[in-house]
């Protein structure tokens, strides 16, 4: 469906539909045997959700997970061995079987639209879990508070509180790896990842800085993979084009593709997408481009996960993931310069040994990130 019809339906029937189920409170379910998780939307939310299904799991370890998504993000879930059954919105074979089942425990992930959590309710499960943002919280049997400011994939662990009380931890989280199609992309070089795209147009950093940068890791030994959907493959050739050592995989490879050549890489320069989700997710060093959406939410704390940011004072300006009309152009991401990623970048690449020489390159040598008195290092936020 429609993005902006679905926001639309949302705002108004979802709101009126939301208001006329009376609040409900929960059956008491010692073992739930079947247990659903809602998970509309893109695939970065899909990929931060691992982690929280294999902590159910381990929770329930006889219970039934299934997960009810979309034909975009639903691939993800083929990765986690916990997950049973895949059920999607927009098939509507599939959503119409989907009511002949029976939960015991629904757990709606949806951070701010209501339609998710009414058709929840519809299911009619004994308990349903889901975020308190608006109306959404009167359909609800265990509603949970929500945090603009906490690492997403700890925000969907927290859900899990009110089955019992366990502290976020990622270091467990299990899924099938992807296997690399060799016919897709093989090297025996060390190479970087760049994805270019995102959601929307104000997450995304232009073309020709992130073709600068290639060239300029290439200078020192790296070759190049941009990766992305059908949505950037016009930014995939721009970045390409003048470049020897840049392979353009840009709407080429499926996710799971996607995700085993991301698997292999010493690093991923990207702005806030669901490919660096999944780089952070298999450990992959990142270097984040980050302009109206909040990094404390959107990056994983980890010393491998740098992010680079300007002082904008307006940013972060997105909320529930809806960015505002920005009437400065998205000056928080056209002020991200080339040198400031290319210097994120390098200090990653040393700090994990992957560059253990001096660098001769004049123009890369040359760049000098001076820290700035907001606490910044090189305006890049740790």
């Amino acid at each position: 469906m429609n993005g902006y019809l679905l926001k639309f339906l949302d705002n108004y029937l979802g709101r009126f539909v939301s208001v006329m189920f009376r609040p409900q409170s929960s059956h008491l379910i010692i073992e739930p045997a079947f247990i659903l998780i809602i998970r509309p939307g893109g695939i970065g939310d899909a990929v931060l959700l691992l982690p929280m299904l294999q902590q159910l799991s381990t929770i329930y370890p006889d219970a039934k997970i299934e997960v009810l998504a979309e034909r975009r993000n639903a691939e993800v879930f083929s990765w986690s061995p916990v997950v049973s059954k895949i059920w999607q919105y927009d098939n509507p074979l599939s959503f119409l079987k989907l009511f002949q089942q029976r939960y015991d425990l629904i757990i709606d992930t949806e951070q701010w639209y209501r339609l998710s959590a009414v058709v929840g309710r519809m299911l009619r499960p004994s308990r349903m879990i889901g975020f308190a943002t608006n109306e959404r919280s009167r359909l609800l049997t265990n509603p949970c508070q929500y945090n603009q400011d906490e690492y997403e994939a700890s925000m969907f662990i927290k859900l899990l509180t009110t089955l019992k009380d366990d502290k976020n931890d990622f270091k467990n989280v299990t899924f099938s790896l992807p296997t690399l199609n060799q016919s897709i992309f093989s090297t025996e070089n060390p190479y970087i990842i760049i994805a270019p795209g995102g959601s929307v147009h104000g997450k995304q950093w232009p073309a020709d800085r992130f073709s600068k940068v290639a060239r300029l890791l290439e200078r020192i030994g790296f070759e190049t993979v941009i990766l992305g959907g059908k949505g950037e493959s016009i930014t995939g050739e721009l970045i390409s084009f003048s470049s020897c050592k840049c392979h353009n995989l840009v709407a080429k490879t499926s996710l799971t593709e996607t995700s085993a050549v991301i698997s292999k890489s010493n690093m991923m320069i990207s702005g806030d997408s669901g490919l660096l989700h999944i780089a952070q997710l298999f450990g992959i060093p990142t270097v984040g481009l980050f302009g109206p959406t909040n990094h404390k939410k959107w990056n994983r704390n980890s010393k491998n996960q740098v992010v680079v940011s300007t002082d904008c004072n307006c940013a972060p300006c997105a909320k529930y993931g809806i960015i505002p009309k920005c009437h400065k152009g998205f000056k928080c991401m056209m002020d991200i310069s080339v040198d400031l990623v290319v210097e994120a970048a390098i200090q990653l690449l040393r700090q994990n040994k992957a560059i253990t020489t001096s660098i001769s390159d004049p123009d890369i040598s040359s760049i000098k990130i001076e820290p700035s008195d907001s606490g910044f290092i090189g305006r890049s936020r740790p």
